[in-house]
Formats: structure tokens, C-alpha cells, sequence
């Protein structure tokens, strides 16, 4: 919806009124639309130099979220000093080559950040706290665009129980937007697939943009990627050359039950 803004004719329409009175009477919303309309105005600040009407529009909008719900802007701040030192910092690691030594500067950054990243509200998602920033596991991912995947511990009494650590990715270079969208079509998919009785089981992970070609993907754990399971069947190469079979064969030989995958393929 905040795309469709775009194409209001004037600055105050019921569209922008219905979106900040969501905004106001739930924070989950809020917090998103927060973050959505950032990451609009990072696009439309590199269009040009001078203030667009676009521009003005979603600034105010922002403006007009935090003004009225001030309650939630002390803990907004802190995400977005966050943010910015962490797309600093992502900036210079994109001029290193070698992934271990990218790793070992992230590492080194970091503990220099550790008052301001940790003992805080995930920016993804605000029902869940992040703990105790852990330096070791953060490290630099080898993939073109060399995200950023960084953990907390869990501050829940019965963390050990579900997820000992909470991690997420933070990625610069790519428009997130897209992302977002693709999975809210799957959410969508989902929800009809459960209404007619088939649960694919599928574990959507929350993406978020923040900025222009940043932002941040949780991580979904207990996973291997396509990439994984390629390698460990030797079979290295673009995943559209990937097998056929190979899914299926992976699944098969993790599968704990072997009569519920029969069931599930039928």
C-alpha cells in the first residue's frame, strides 16, 4: 500500500489516513510501516537531488507516526543508529575479498557496537527481544553480495527449549521489496492451501527493507539451503541445472518416517 501513495493525488487521502490510524492503533503495523516508508524514501532520495513530491509526502507521513506515537521512538531510534552503522559497515566490507578477513573486521566492528545492538527489540519483529549481541557466530556470508548474518542470544527463560539464539541477515545491495512481496504472496498461498486441508508446512521467514537496497531476512534454522544440498551431492552449478530428482532424494533420506513421505508425495 505505501507504493500505491505514490499515485494519490493528494498528500492527505483516506488511503494515508487509514494507514497511519492502523499505524497508531497497533504497534506491529506501525513498526512496519515505519520501516517501509524509510526504505521508500531511500529509494526516491536517489532520484534526484531536489525534493520530490513523493518525497515530501512519505517524510511526512514518518514524521506524522512518530509525532503521535512517541512511546515507540526511543526503541525506533535505536534500530535506525543500528541500521546506519551497519550499512557503514557492510559498505567497507564489500572492498574486501578474501571472507575470513571480512569476517575478523565484522567481529572487530562489532564489539565496538555491542552497547548499541543488543538488550533491544528485533527490528523484524517487535514480539521478540534480542539478548546479548554474540560476537563469534556473526561473520561475513560468501556470496556476491556478502551479507551480514549476526546472533543474539535469546533472553527467554525457556530459550533452550525453542531457539537458544536469534539471528538475522542483514543485506545491502539488493532491493528487499521484492522479496517482501514474493513472500506475501506465499503467506497468501499458504493460507488458501490450509483452508483446503493441505499443510505444506512451510516456514515463511520474515523479510524487511530499511533503506534504499538495505535491509534484513531472518534466518531459518535447522535448514539447509539449496546451495548446501548441492554441494553435498557434488552437484555444483547454477539451481536451475540442478536435478530434478535431487529434492526429493534429500528429503527421503531425512525424512524420520519414510511412510509419511510416501503419503505426502501421493
Amino acid at each position: 500500500m505505501c507504493h500505491v501513495l505514490k499515485f494519490e493525488p493528494y498528500g492527505s487521502c483516506a488511503l494515508s489516513r487509514m494507514l497511519l490510524k492502523r499505524a497508531l492503533c497497533n504497534n506491529r503495523i506501525g513498526h512496519i510501516l515505519f520501516w517501509l516508508l524509510r526504505a521508500e524514501l531511500g529509494q526516491l532520495s536517489e532520484v534526484d537531488q531536489d525534493l520530490t513530491r513523493n518525497y515530501k509526502r512519505f517524510a511526512l507521513m514518518v514524521e506524522a507516526y512518530c509525532r503521535a506515537n512517541y512511546t515507540h521512538l526511543n526503541s525506533m531510534l535505536r534500530q535506525v543508529d543500528m541500521v546506519v552503522r551497519l550499512t557503514d559497515l557492510s559498505k567497507i566490507i564489500k572492498t574486501m575479498k578474501d571472507n575470513e578477513c571480512a569476517t575478523k573486521h565484522l567481529q572487530k566492528e562489532l564489539a565496538s557496537y555491542v552497547e548499541i545492538m543488543q538488550d533491544m527489540i528485533s527490528p523484524l519483529d517487535i514480539s521478540i527481544s534480542l539478548g546479548t549481541l554474540n560476537i563469534e557466530m556473526c561473520k561475513v556470508i560468501g556470496s556476491a553480495k556478502q551479507p551480514l548474518r549476526l546472533a543474539w542470544t535469546n533472553p527467554e527463560p525457556l530459550a533452550r527449549l525453542h531457539n537458544e539464539t536469534h539471528q538475522i541477515i542483514f543485506k545491502n545491495g539488493d532491493d528487499l521489496r521484492q522479496d517482501m512481496l514474493t513472500l506475501q504472496v506465499m503467506r497468501i498461498m499458504d493460507a488458501l492451501w490450509k483452508s483446503q486441508d493441505y499443510d505444506l508446512c512451510l516456514s515463511i521467514y520474515e523479510v524487511l527493507p530499511m533503506g534504499r537496497n538495505v535491509g534484513m531476512i531472518c534466518v531459518v534454522q535447522n535448514c539447509s539451503t539449496l546451495f548446501e544440498i548441492q554441494c553435498a551431492a557434488k552437484q555444483l552449478g547454477s539451481t536451475f541445472s540442478m536435478e530434478s530428482g535431487l529434492i526429493n532424494k534429500y528429503i527421503r533420506n531425512h525424512s524420520e518416517n519414510s511412510k509419511v513421505y510416501i503419503f505426502g508425495r501421493s
